[in-house]
């Protein structure tokens, strides 16, 4: 086991989440018009400088690695390295890459849950509906998935992921999704002022918001 490689994804997660948990307290569910000032500029321009060194660092790691595995960096660093793929939102190209990394890899090197959010992640970003429902948008005050191809089977798909994580959804939609651990709330309502910055930023300060 790559060490020293394990401690620094979870150092990189750490930041990623402390930087978007600051963003989310200040913005919180998102249902109003959002116009920052600058110290809350300064929040989201901070959230976008994070994920661009992280992606660039993941980068270089799968360049001279491969994808990090379970048995590369155990079973946490695995899912820190999913969860910084799923924030490179910047870079759709890399995204998909990832994802056709993780498919490629044997059952067990990878956590079937995630693939799952990282092929909805993909497939939003290319302009193409959603397979399992795993990103959804605030309508109305109910979560629902957002573009969802043929939803009245999307529970079947869900349950052969084969994870208790990806459990059945209401397509109704609901006044609070099931987060998934390390999700954050997201804004949803197009602002009357956007703050320079934010158009860039990943999806989680856009529309969508990662569910179970």
């Amino acid at each position: 086991m790559d060490l020293p490689l394990r401690s620094e994804l979870r150092r990189r997660v750490d930041v990623d989440q402390a930087a978007r948990k600051a963003l989310t307290a200040l913005i919180g569910d998102g249902d109003t018009v959002i116009v920052l000032r600058p110290f809350e500029q300064e929040l989201v321009d901070t959230l976008a400088r994070v994920d661009r060194e992280n992606t660039e660092w993941l980068r270089n790691v799968i360049d001279r690695q491969g994808w990090p595995t379970r048995t590369l960096v155990g079973d946490d660093g695995a899912r820190n390295a999913w969860l910084l793929a799923q924030h490179a939102d910047r870079d759709p190209e890399f995204q998909h890459r990832c994802l056709a990394l993780m498919t490629s890899m044997p059952a067990d090197e990878i956590h079937s849950d995630l693939l799952a959010y990282l092929t909805d992640r993909v497939r939003l970003a290319a302009g193409e509906s959603q397979v399992y429902g795993t990103q959804v948008e605030k309508f109305d005050g109910r979560w629902r998935p957002r573009s969802l191809a043929d939803p009245e089977s999307v529970n079947e798909r869900r349950a052969a992921v084969g994870s208790t994580r990806l459990v059945p959804i209401d397509l109704r939609g609901g006044p609070e999704p099931l987060v998934m651990t390390g999700a954050t709330p997201i804004p949803t309502r197009a602002a009357a002022q956007r703050p320079s910055g934010l158009d860039g930023l990943p999806q989680e300060l856009q529309k969508c918001r990662e569910t179970a």
